[in-house]
């Protein structure tokens, strides 16, 4: 909403992220494009991963919005909208969201860098009835309460309210807050490492349930429980 912090900061940096993968991207014979041998943190090396397909496409789908927004008329918007129309289409498979084009999602792994089209990105939403399979199938797959960690259950809990699962998004802070990796003085770390994004995760984990803002939507108590 502020209209000279995207002028000045958020375009100028979002373009140049997207311009560098630009230069790297391959186009089959269909014309489906490819992004490169990447990547997906902490889990994988690969070509495809949707890790980065998600990235470039909100990537492209943003600059193209703050385009339209600040009538700034770039000359990269058409490759941008050739991107975001005919980049490759998120591999998955019967767990649903795949690591990449060739390897299924991890399981039982504390990052969800593969469902970034998810959550945060909402490119895929449970606003759109025709991905609510998919998204479920994902997030049952990769979403489990073993996984001892405080900031990837945090993550999990917001990934149910943003299907409006109010009850699981509690149990999942539930299981965030009783995690013996998190301290009472409210820090976090795995054996002796601190993990700074944590603290984030934990008030996004809350925020979420109560208030979500994205696409062009506010959406107030999205995903509280009865309780």
């Amino acid at each position: 909403m502020d209209q000279e912090y995207l002028r000045i900061h958020l375009f100028p940096l979002l373009r140049r992220a997207v311009n560098l993968l630009l230069h790297e991207v391959t186009i089959d014979s269909d014309g489906i494009i490819h992004t490169p041998y990447g990547h997906s943190p902490e889990s994988t090396h690969d070509y495809d991963t949707n890790y980065d397909l998600s990235s470039l496409k909100w990537g492209c789908q943003t600059l193209l919005r703050i385009n339209d927004q600040l009538n700034l008329n770039d000359s990269l918007a058409e490759k941008w909208q050739n991107v975001a129309d005919n980049l490759l289409p998120f591999p998955e498979d019967e767990n649903g969201y795949m690591c990449s084009a060739n390897k299924t999602a991890p399981l039982m792994h504390r990052h969800w860098c593969h469902l970034f089209m998810i959550y945060p990105y909402y490119l895929v939403s449970w606003e759109q009835p025709e991905n609510h399979d998919v998204i479920l199938r994902s997030i049952k797959h990769w979403g489990s309460p073993e996984i001892p960690n405080t900031w990837t259950q945090a993550v999990i809990s917001s990934m149910y309210s943003s299907i409006r699962d109010g009850e699981n998004a509690l149990r999942h802070m539930e299981f965030a807050l009783s995690s013996p990796n998190f301290f009472p003085n409210t820090f976090h770390a795995e054996g002796r490492n601190p993990c700074s994004e944590t603290y984030g995760g934990l008030c996004r984990m809350l925020q979420d349930m109560l208030i979500q803002s994205w696409g062009d939507k506010i959406r107030i108590f999205p995903g509280v429980s009865s309780e």
